[in-house]
């Protein structure tokens, strides 16, 4: 697999990680000193959280007001920088809930990741989430 389909793989992880409520997990594609800021439209911004377990923390103080099934799509991956160390990637998401039989677009937006190469692999050092509106 080569470094794109890789750094593809780690942020698609993230969305899966993320739906899938598993946190412990979540946190192992993050460096230690990641730094995630959300903006929720023009009227509110959550951070930047600095750090895996406060990242995590606030994913999952979302998740727990959340009593539906959230998944999301994250696609369009645009490679604005790439180098053997690190890459800047913008994506989409598009989230989806599903509920009593029923599933709905929440919201949409967009991801911009820089990633870092590790020892470990890649790993998200840097995520800001721009959606279009609430959720």
């Amino acid at each position: 697999m080569n470094d794109r389909h890789e750094i593809q793989d780690l942020l698609s992880r993230y969305g899966w990680l993320h739906d899938e409520r598993l946190f412990d997990e979540l946190g192992s594609v993050l460096t230690k000193d990641a730094r995630y800021t959300m903006h929720i439209g023009q009227e509110r911004t959550v951070g930047p959280r600095v750090g895996r377990d406060e990242i995590v923390g606030q994913i999952r103080q979302f998740k727990e007001s959340q009593s539906d099934q959230r998944r999301h799509v994250i696609s369009n991956f645009m490679f604005l920088e790439h180098s053997p160390e690190e890459a800047t990637v913008r994506s989409y998401v598009t989230v989806l809930a599903s509920a009593e039989g029923t599933t709905r677009v929440v919201t949409a937006g967009w991801y911009l990741d820089k990633v870092v190469a590790t020892p470990d692999g890649w790993r998200i050092a840097e995520k800001t989430l721009q959606l279009d509106n609430g959720f």
